[in-house]
């Protein structure tokens, strides 16, 4: 991976790690403002292209992410689509993209995967995501088990 490839990949994943403290409420946005800042200084980009791609779920936050770094640095591309977790991890591993979004943890025939493919694979997780069941009032179910949902 080039060093201007890197510094982006490094610089996007401050920025995505910074606001994930804002959503998990861990730190005060003072303080997320001055991080971002701090990692922010000193680097600059030109014509440079980021590809993402995986989880459906960090699809939309990827995006808006992505708008607002793109408004700061016009001359950097980043194009962001879904398709699941699974397929990002895939093309993260077969070289086609720079980050993978995903929605679960990576698994090790993954990590043995990217090892093959050279590589090492750094997870960084920026939200934790929660599943409900709503059924309507009127349906009579009143109790399902985890094996039903």
């Amino acid at each position: 991976m080039s060093k201007k490839i890197w510094m982006i990949v490094s610089l996007a994943v401050a920025i995505v790690l910074a606001a994930s403290t804002v959503f998990a409420g861990c730190k005060p946005a003072e303080d997320t403002a001055a991080e971002t800042e701090e990692a922010e200084e000193g680097m600059t980009f030109e014509d440079t292209e980021l590809v993402i791609q995986g989880s459906d779920t960090l699809l939309e936050v990827s995006q808006n992410w992505a708008e607002a770094f793109m408004g700061k640095y016009p001359d950097v591309n980043i194009s962001v689509t879904g398709g699941g977790s699974g397929t990002g991890i895939a093309a993260l591993i077969n070289g086609t993209v720079d980050l993978a979004n995903s929605s679960r943890s990576i698994k090790d025939s993954e990590i043995e995967q990217a090892a093959e493919a050279g590589f090492e694979v750094k997870e960084h997780i920026v939200a934790w995501d929660g599943i409900s069941v709503v059924i309507n009032k009127d349906n009579p179910i009143d109790e399902l088990s985890i094996e039903e949902i």
